[in-house]
């Protein structure tokens, strides 16, 4: 289990937010289709904490993510269905999660990343989390300086889990 601590040596950086955020998304657990979800090739459970400078769990922090799914990659729109976004709101103990998928890349970006907006006591805050291993050439000089936007990553045989902790200057 993750508690945050291996992450709150500091602040996370801040990111872009990109093109495709889309505004007052349903809540939810799942973000990926069924199919995709039930397929250990490329379901994930994308999870984590929110905490403050001080390594407090924010509870009731709104999360939002979003990410490339499929392949070919897609972000979703309305009126289809949104997948491979979503929100929740954090546990007592700063918790989240979601039932989703492995991000995939596409051509405009070719790097593996979830974007986050993260809203707590009053600040908002946009990251975004990125892939060791997943960051082509022409990307290295991006993340220079963003060792704490990298996942942990395990896979299992039900999928992978994702953990990505935010520390937020609060």
């Amino acid at each position: 289990t993750t508690t945050g601590q291996e992450r709150c040596d500091g602040l996370t950086p801040n990111d872009q937010q990109g093109p495709f955020f889309v505004a007052n998304v349903s809540p939810n657990y799942k973000i990926a289709p069924e199919e995709t979800i039930n397929d250990a090739e490329q379901a994930a459970i994308i999870k984590g904490q929110v905490l403050d400078k001080n390594c407090n769990p924010l509870e009731g922090a709104f999360v939002e993510i979003w990410y490339a799914g499929e392949n070919p990659a897609i972000y979703t729109f309305r009126p289809d269905t949104l997948y491979y976004r979503g929100y929740n709101t954090t546990s007592k103990t700063g918790s989240y999660e979601f039932s989703g998928s492995y991000p995939t890349v596409y051509d405009a970006r070719p790097i593996r990343h979830i974007h986050y907006k993260v809203s707590a006591k009053g600040t908002e805050f946009v990251t975004q989390a990125y892939f060791k291993g997943s960051v082509p050439p022409s990307y290295e000089d991006y993340v220079v300086g963003r060792e704490k936007q990298f996942v942990d990553m395990e896979v299992t045989s039900q999928g992978r889990m994702i953990t990505f902790d935010v520390v937020m200057n609060i």
